[in-house]
């Protein structure tokens, strides 16, 4: 039986190009393809309601979730970051996390 990957993740936005997010919408675990896209479909359509007239198919077809849900599997996603454009300046921004980062976030958001 071949375990399963789970894949530890967060999503801010923001303007392009600037240090510090605006908003960070969550940190996210999950261990299905499936459920990652679910996760940044559902941030994105509350994102584009508050700012954007781009449609969530278009902004998600930027992305090769295949590729990335392969990548996440054999090497952790940790080293993945990526970018959708939400606005022509703004920005929802994917980061990968270690387990131990992730359990961190959860902790700092208990409190």
């Amino acid at each position: 039986m071949t375990k399963t990957a789970t894949c530890y993740f967060s999503l801010t936005s923001g303007l392009q190009g600037c240090y510090m997010p605006d908003a960070h919408w969550g940190a996210f675990a999950v261990t299905r393809r499936k459920d990652l896209i679910n996760a940044v479909r559902d941030t994105l359509n509350m994102l584009l309601d508050q700012e954007s007239d781009r449609p969530v198919a278009r902004c998600l077809r930027e992305v090769d979730w295949t590729k990335l849900w392969s990548q996440a599997k054999r090497h952790g996603t940790s080293s993945i970051h990526f970018c959708i454009a939400t606005s022509e300046h703004n920005m929802l921004e994917f980061h990968g996390m270690t387990e131990a980062e992730y359990l961190e976030t959860e902790k700092e958001n208990d409190d």
